[in-house]
């Protein structure tokens, strides 16, 4: 599922306006990527959390040329699946 389906999925099941809907989805996944950026977890009931590690810095080879690099300290966006989740998937 992309993007363009998850809008149509859900102004089908509301029925929103997909321009509506897609407002809505784009404010979420703002909502949500502010929130990581800021360190933040997201803790959604019956679905999931979704929360933000820290990747250390590492030494690393350029594919190319073979010549070492260092590849930053960056965060990582995480997601744990609530129970209730994986017994959907898993039915």
């Amino acid at each position: 599922m992309n993007t363009t389906d998850l809008i149509n999925t859900i102004a089908a099941e509301t029925g929103f306006t997909k321009a509506d809907t897609k407002k809505v989805v784009q404010t979420l996944f703002q909502a949500l990527s502010q929130a990581l950026k800021k360190n933040e977890d997201i803790r959604i009931s019956g679905f999931g959390t979704f929360y933000p590690k820290k990747r250390e810095k590492t030494q690393g080879r350029n594919p190319q040329t073979g010549a070492p690099i260092v590849i930053p300290e960056a965060l990582q966006a995480k997601f744990r699946p609530a129970k209730e989740l994986k017994e959907t998937i898993n039915s």
